[in-house]
């Protein structure tokens, strides 16, 4: 049976947040301007909330709610709209530096359910690469898995060896049955390749420890913070901070050498810099889960490319200054490692393209009158940024696992 639902909260239990993605946020606020910036950040706040619209601590869920991004940015009202660029111009202001880390749930159950079969098979089966099976595995389980495979996943009774039989058998139906899709062909390559690399590797037949799967990997994300703050202390910048975490995040999870003190389970409502990262991570994650649902191919139509309806790119002016504003202080930083992505990264990866293709114009009027080859342009985009990430997964694929854990290429999965 084809599973024709598209959209992967219906497909797999994803949390209550409505996003596809976990998207975390880290916002660097120095020492020297904090009080200054706390202080104008408070004020917007109490501005927003100023009309009795909400009550309690301001969260960017209860901003964006759904009638108000259906479309992302250009769905904002004016006084959200309004908020939310008083607030980037803030960052901008005091210097504020912004690191984004993502990963795809449905990717985060994959690699939990079946990373140690893939460490295993690409050190077993030669020329395969950890990140490239990783990437091909989640793309297929993300988009095109039955919900047979679906359920298989989530059944903590179902040993690796017998998920891996409902896979390829799977995969051999979704093949025979795009066969004749140009559009498809490599897609279907990969997924015999996966076919190939299952019926080669070694059974695995132990039950997996269930605790993590489709959690977000705090090591990860320290992981990639470290990254970050590698990059920045080499080009002079401070190299000793303060982590505030957030209520529920362990700090056993942060072990960088560039944290003098990492401070957990602070409240939100009491912290500035948390409430920050809060609106950043949640106008991100919305965009990135919006962005992917609204591009997802029919599957009663799998031949059609699909692109972006119009309405998404018919903007305001003032949400045009908006998409400038999170474009220059996310994504045109200069920096390689301040938005991250995971494993599987074409979501993450359409919402930059999206954000770099808007951005390009210099008035919204402009935008509005090329919209009509707007989705095209977009597509060229992250077609663009896409091939860059795969293609440094084909170079970190050229070194075996050992190498990759030894060298801190590759994640902890």
């Amino acid at each position: 049976m084809v599973d024709k639902t598209t959209d992967p909260k219906e497909r797999f239990k994803l949390g209550d947040d409505i996003m596809i993605d976990y998207v975390m946020a880290a916002v660097d606020i120095s020492d020297d301007i904090s009080l200054e910036f706390d202080e104008e950040f408070v004020a917007l706040e109490k501005n927003y909330l100023s009309n009795g619209q909400f009550k309690g601590e301001l969260k960017g869920a209860r901003i964006l709610k759904n009638k108000n991004f259906t479309n992302g940015l250009v769905s904002l009202g004016s006084k959200e709209t309004s908020y939310h660029i008083d607030v980037f111009r803030l960052f901008k202001k005091y210097n504020v530096k912004i690191c984004i880390v993502t990963e795809n749930k449905i990717s985060a159950i994959v690699m939990g359910r079946l990373g140690e079969w893939i460490q295993t098979a690409s050190v077993a089966v030669s020329n395969i690469s950890f990140l490239e099976l990783a990437y091909v595995l989640s793309k297929y389980i993300s988009k095109e898995s039955s919900q047979e495979v679906n359920k298989a996943l989530e059944n903590q009774d179902m040993n690796t060896y017998n998920v891996l039989k409902l896979i390829k058998k799977d995969l051999s139906s979704f093949i025979k049955g795009h066969q004749n899709i140009t559009r498809m062909k490599s897609q279907l390559d990969a997924y015999r390749d996966v076919i190939k690399i299952i019926n080669r590797s070694p059974n695995m037949v132990k039950k997996i420890d269930f605790n993590n799967v489709g959690k977000f990997n705090w090591k990860k994300v320290d992981y990639s913070l470290t990254l970050w703050l590698d990059e920045r202390a080499a080009f002079g910048e401070n190299n000793e901070y303060e982590l505030f975490l957030d209520e529920g995040i362990k700090s056993n999870n942060f072990n960088s050498e560039y944290y003098k003190k990492v401070h957990e389970n602070q409240v939100s409502a009491d912290c500035v810099g948390i409430r920050c990262a809060d609106l950043v991570a949640t106008i991100i994650g919305k965009l990135i889960s919006k962005l992917s649902l609204a591009t997802a191919y029919e599957k009663d139509n799998p031949g059609k490319l699909k692109y972006l309806d119009k309405k998404w790119f018919e903007f305001k002016n003032d949400q045009l200054v908006l998409a400038k504003l999170i474009f220059e202080i996310i994504f045109n930083v200069g920096s390689q490692y301040s938005y991250i992505n995971g494993t599987y990264f074409d979501d993450a990866t359409e919402c930059e393209a999206y954000i770099r293709y808007v951005s390009s114009f210099r008035e919204y009027q402009e935008l509005t009158i090329k919209k009509e080859n707007s989705q095209i342009e977009e597509f060229k985009i992250f077609k663009g940024l896409a091939d860059i990430k795969y293609q440094q997964m084909a170079m970190l694929g050229q070194l075996d696992v050992k190498t990759l854990m030894e060298t801190g290429s590759l994640k902890p999965v």
